[in-house]
């Protein structure tokens, strides 16, 4: 099991609620934009034309099999920043015209300040070694809709699995986890979110590993347990 520390170093922000004209960021960062930041797919996208296709490409690489990622979480709570935009261009509203899309010239955005910290947990299977998973990772990777430059930090665990019940502690994604492996026993919380709904608390029966983080400022004592079946947008390899 690796544990991941994704520091932000300029104001991350992301589309994930709208209300108007203001566009809000959630206190996550989607597995599926950390597989593509941390270089394990083949393709990264920037542009509207470079459509991510999280299933095919996860198929292809070599360097995701066996490994989920949990969606990153932010420890130790977050500032807000709240800034109006406006986009005045001609070019702007020209393609928009011609693409028939409604877009908004102003608005504004709830962003997170700079130095804010996420952590995530990774886990490595099929005999991928969690050591030399966590020395390949860059330093700095880019995540948020502006590609904001985060510092990345990594700590290694030696976990056993266990079997009984336990209480979900980081997220995963609605479709990552199998009601075949996992039985829900209840307090279920669930987060909209693309391009997977998130399972952010429950209660649940199967498999299980318990990690002391090394990364945050609160201390839990009793550690921090996730489900060990757990297989990016359903996909088993």
């Amino acid at each position: 099991m690796v544990e991941l520390s994704i520091t932000p170093l300029d104001q991350y922000y992301y589309v994930s609620r709208e209300s108007g004209d203001r566009f809000s960021t959630k206190p996550y960062i989607m597995h599926s934009a950390l597989f593509y930041a941390l270089g394990l797919l083949p393709t990264r996208f920037r542009v509207s034309e470079q459509t991510p296709e999280y299933t095919t490409h996860y198929k292809q690489s070599e360097a995701a099999r066996g490994i989920y990622i949990h969606p990153a979480t932010i420890v130790g709570g977050g500032r807000h920043m709240t800034r109006r935009f406006s986009v005045k261009g001609d070019t702007y509203r020209s393609e928009a015209q011609q693409e028939n899309k409604n877009l908004l010239e102003t608005g504004h955005q709830r962003t997170y300040e700079p130095d804010i910290q996420f952590r995530t947990f990774v886990t490595c299977d099929g005999g991928t070694d969690a050591l030399a998973f966590a020395q390949q990772l860059p330093s700095y990777i880019r995540v948020g809709k502006k590609m904001t430059s985060a510092r990345l930090e990594t700590d290694v665990h030696d976990v056993t699995p266990k079997e009984g019940q336990f209480t979900l502690d980081q997220p995963v994604g609605k479709q990552d986890i199998s009601t075949d492996e996992y039985d829900i026993l209840g307090s279920v919380r669930m987060e909209s979110m693309a391009p997977v709904d998130l399972l952010t608390q429950s209660d649940l029966s199967g498999q299980y590993v318990r990690v002391d983080a090394q990364f945050g400022p609160e201390k839990n004592d009793t550690g921090i347990t996730l489900p060990t079946d757990v297989y990016f947008l359903g996909t088993d390899q």
